[in-house]
């Protein structure tokens, strides 16, 4: 076979995969379209009902191309398979520590370059079919969609209500972060049904009194240490007459693996307890902003435990010498529906403090003394 006519079978394969994914089953459409959506508003995949197996889009003998593109994969597939195994066997007899962790690497690499043309492997991704994130081809697979879909709309969202730089001054991403409050069909810009959260969507306060769940897929497969924050954007400083920033959460040494992808509130060593969001009255959208920053190790000598009141995520990296390598976000509001929630919030996190009400001042009329008397009209 010409090396012209390769590219050509795998496109073709490619497009039958689609095709026959599209059309295995009305039950497996609607879970590939749902999965598929779920991606592209940056949610979490949810996994599929179907339990179907690949099989060829067309019989065999219908169209020779066809027939002869899926030969190649296999056979190319075959070959790489071969290519592992030298790997392997060259790994068994290394004994020095820096060799077998290259050697482990080259040897993920090859496995993926095996795995990542299979037609049914990728029928398995895209319709979210047992995808276990500790196979390195999933784990490349959901990477990959991660860099071309959910992240640019990400950045942009965060860029646009200057999340970027306002709460995170760089943001190095390296871990998809998603959260979610409930369960439903995801708060996104026309929906507010529970689930999944969309990057920057408005979210209840009453939805928000119980804790997310968070979940953080890092693309490497040894656990490593993070610290994670949540911050409120928008806290006003009446005092100050201006707004600034307040941490409703703060943990260190929260273990993460592509393995190990659940974030729970009590996760690590907490610094600061996680307090739900409460949203002032008369105060405009609050940008509740999830982080996750890389540790070079545990926290036995990173910084004490800071105020709550006027946070500086950026003051915090540069103590504890980390970098922001995840990001989510959403909006939250006071509105009368949630007043009830707000003040649960307030007297059970804040006692001490009486729950604000904010507006704007009253307007001076040109004609009014400051003590409230009115000057003569003829004077």
């Amino acid at each position: 076979m010409s090396r012209l006519l390769r590219p050509s079978l795998r496109h073709l394969a490619a497009r039958s995969l689609q095709s026959r994914a599209a059309s295995s089953s009305a039950s497996g459409t609607a879970a590939a379209g749902e999965a598929a959506s779920s991606r592209f508003d940056g949610a979490a995949p949810a996994p599929s009902s179907s339990t179907s197996a690949w099989a060829p889009a067309l019989p065999r003998g219908t169209e020779p191309a066809y027939d002869e593109a899926l030969e190649f994969l296999a056979a190319h597939r075959k070959k790489l398979a071969g290519r592992v195994e030298e790997l392997r066997q060259q790994a068994a007899g290394v004994t020095d520590a820096e060799e077998q962790k290259r050697l482990a690497a080259v040897i993920r690499s090859a496995e993926v370059a095996r795995d990542v043309n299979d037609p049914e492997t990728r029928m398995r991704f895209q319709t979210q079919e047992a995808v276990p994130l500790s196979e390195p081809v999933f784990l490349h697979l959901h990477q990959k969609f991660w860099q071309s879909g959910p992240l640019p709309r990400l950045l942009e969202r965060a860029r646009t209500m200057s999340v970027i730089p306002d709460v995170v001054p760089q943001l190095t991403a390296q871990v998809d972060l998603r959260l979610a409050f409930g369960q439903g069909s995801g708060y996104t810009d026309h929906e507010a049904g529970g689930g999944d959260v969309l990057a920057g969507v408005h979210v209840p306060v009453s939805a928000t009194a119980t804790e997310p769940t968070i979940t953080a897929v890092p693309f490497h497969t040894e656990e490593r240490l993070y610290t994670v924050a949540l911050i409120d954007a928008d806290a006003p400083d009446a005092q100050a007459q201006r707004y600034t920033s307040w941490c409703h959460w703060l943990a260190t040494d929260v273990p993460l693996s592509a393995t190990r992808t659940s974030i729970t509130v009590d996760a690590g060593r907490t610094l600061l307890p996680y307090v739900p969001a409460h949203p002032a009255r008369g105060t405009d959208a609050h940008r509740m902003t999830l982080v996750l920053v890389s540790q070079e190790a545990d926290s036995a000598a990173s910084p004490a435990a800071p105020s709550r009141e006027g946070f500086s995520l950026a003051a915090w990296l540069e103590q504890a010498r980390g970098e922001a390598v995840g990001l989510a976000f959403w909006r939250s509001k006071w509105a009368e529906a949630d007043a009830a929630a707000v003040s649960q919030v307030w007297s059970t996190y804040r006692k001490d403090e009486a729950e604000p009400t904010y507006g704007k001042p009253p307007r001076q009329s040109e004609y009014e003394a400051v003590d409230g008397s009115r000057p003569s009209r003829y004077f």
